[in-house]
């Protein structure tokens, strides 16, 4: 089929796909919301009653189990996408994909956990109590995510935002909250009370995935086929570059925890992964549109309708994403004070992390239409800025130890943004970067003007002074944006 008919065909879905897109981001944000809001009151919670070194610690567990569950899907929540689309006329052979993405991924999943069991008291010291079958969250993981792509495959986001929104992050917080007075009560070991709350949260989002999945199965949206050893290889070939690349996502944000955390103390590391946190807002801006953006993109086969798509959706993540992360820069201090965490170089230090999450996030719905066409270069990519990363983020923080590991962070970003835009112009001849991203540039240096001279005013009044300097921060944002003819809103014509 022709560029031109594919034009013709798809054109006449795009206004659908918007509505999806629409339905899908709000789904995704009242799950970020709820999300953040409880991984607020979890950071407090354990830094004030835990301590700042427990925390640390508990970073750099969820930095290795998340980053080697990563690597336990095979890239399989991306790809699977394109695989249905491909199976789309075969019921028996979208069955069979279904029953073999799941048991590869549970055989992964496994066998990682198994290994890190063996070697996980070479990983951390005894005296941090950390207790070795934390490796086994590995396989839960995984697993959770693989139930949730399926799921997210026909369309539905419900379950995905329950067990991501609601179920792991409130889970995890009622249960550190009860772990607390267990310790008061019976004097148990802080961290591994810690460790079994994490832990437990995993198990419980595994079971409210297994029973969205179960949803769509008695709805007849998918069927489970046939699972053998050959088509569980061929799978995981084929899926094996796009691997590197959703291992690498996560190890974009763990790789400069467990390397920070090897040159310096969990208490150092603490103090990042605090920062880490709260940079996962701006973060989250791509996310909004990843898990409905995916099965759109991979459904698609016309480049221009790919590339008309992109320079909207990547716009309006660059300028949500600028402005939310100038709002947590110039009152990072402050905010960091919340967790009675007082560093003299906040600012500087989110400024650097949340540079690097803008470049990351701006570009990311990119790398999908080449996962999905050329996944070697999309997996080239990711190595070769995850590379950049690491060896920016060890000399960073050998010489300037937290802001180096921040810089080297922020390093790696703009490289993968860079070879993302780079992929997408040679490939397709997508130009997806034009004049319309300085206005939201023009917008933000107006709002930093304005905050600037009226934020020591407002701090003055603690609490009250913080939360009315950020409203305000994002309300000149968004009044200068419409001033411009930048709309936010999320549709066909934006």
């Amino acid at each position: 089929m022709s560029e031109k008919d594919n034009i013709s065909r798809e054109g006449s879905n795009s206004a659908r796909d918007f509505i999806d897109l629409r339905r899908a981001v709000m789904a995704t944000f009242s799950s970020s919301l709820a999300r953040s809001i409880a991984r607020v009151l979890l950071i407090i919670f354990v830094v004030d009653l835990y301590g700042i070194g427990s925390f640390g610690y508990l970073g750099e567990v969820a930095a290795t189990v998340e980053l080697l569950a990563a690597l336990a899907c095979l890239g399989l929540p991306k790809t699977i996408m394109a695989y249905f689309d491909r199976d789309r006329e075969s019921p028996e052979n979208s069955a069979n994909l279904v029953a073999n993405a799941l048991g590869l991924t549970m055989l992964m999943g496994a066998g990682l956990s198994l290994l890190m069991l063996i070697i996980w008291p070479l990983l951390f010291p005894i005296d941090a109590h950390i207790p070795a079958y934390a490796a086994l969250a590995i396989f839960f993981i995984c697993t959770t995510e693989m139930m949730l792509t399926l799921t997210r495959s026909r369309r539905i986001i419900k379950w995905e935002s329950i067990v991501k929104g609601l179920v792991k992050p409130w889970g995890f917080f009622i249960l550190a909250m009860v772990g607390y007075f267990l310790i008061q009560r019976y004097d148990y070991e802080s961290m591994m009370v810690l460790i079994a709350a994490y832990f437990l949260s995993l198990i419980i989002s595994a079971l409210f995935a297994f029973v969205g999945m179960v949803q769509i199965l008695k709805d007849g949206q998918i069927a489970i086929g046939k699972i053998t050893i050959k088509a569980m290889a061929g799978l995981a070939k084929e899926s094996a570059p796009i691997a590197m690349v959703d291992a690498a996502s996560f190890a974009f944000r763990r790789l400069d925890i467990i390397i920070l955390g090897a040159m310096t103390g969990s208490n150092v590391t603490g103090v990042y992964y605090l920062g880490q946190q709260l940079a996962t807002v701006v973060e989250k801006m791509r996310h909004l549109f990843e898990p409905m953006a995916a099965p759109i993109l991979a459904q698609t086969r016309s480049t221009q309708i790919i590339a008309d798509y992109l320079q909207k959706t990547c716009r309006w993540v660059f300028a949500a994403s600028l402005g939310s992360a100038i709002c947590f820069a110039l009152y990072a201090q402050p905010l960091m004070a919340l967790f009675d965490v007082y560093f003299a170089a906040a600012l500087l230090f989110m400024s650097l992390l949340l540079w690097g999450e803008i470049a990351d996030g701006s570009s990311g719905l990119i790398e999908l239409p080449i996962i999905f066409r050329d996944p070697l270069i999309a997996s080239r990519n990711v190595m070769i800025a995850l590379c950049i990363e690491a060896v920016s983020v060890a000399i960073g923080a050998f010489h300037f130890g937290i802001l180096g590991a921040a810089s080297g962070f922020a390093v790696g970003m703009m490289a993968l943004c860079g070879l993302r835009l780079y992929s997408a112009k040679k490939l397709y001849d997508m130009r997806i970067i034009d004049s319309s991203y300085f206005k939201p540039i023009a917008a933000a240096l107006l709002s930093i003007m304005i905050t600037v001279m009226v934020r020591d005013y407002l701090l003055s009044y603690p609490y009250i002074g913080l939360i009315f300097g950020v409203l305000l921060c994002g309300g000149i944002f968004l009044f200068a944006l419409k001033l411009m003819g930048i709309s936010m809103k999320i549709s066909d014509n934006s």
